[in-house]
């Protein structure tokens, strides 16, 4: 669900809390707080559509 959102497929693995390899997890440190909060949102903002079509003026429907 974090693709359809339009989250990043790296930062969705980051949300998830799953291990990172290879010379990334040495040398990147950065802890991806902003990233991860934007995506929770957009999560978020998806599954309130899904839930409540109204709000968001029928647009999964649109798109099914």
């Amino acid at each position: 669900m974090m693709s359809r959102a339009g989250v990043r497929p790296d930062i969705a693995e980051r949300v998830l809390g799953r291990a990172i390899g290879g010379v990334e997890a040495i040398y990147d440190r950065h802890h991806y707080r902003d990233e991860k909060a934007d995506a929770l949102k957009r999560l978020a903002a998806l599954v309130d559509n899904i839930v409540h079509p109204a709000r968001g003026r029928g647009a999964l429907r649109q798109r099914l």
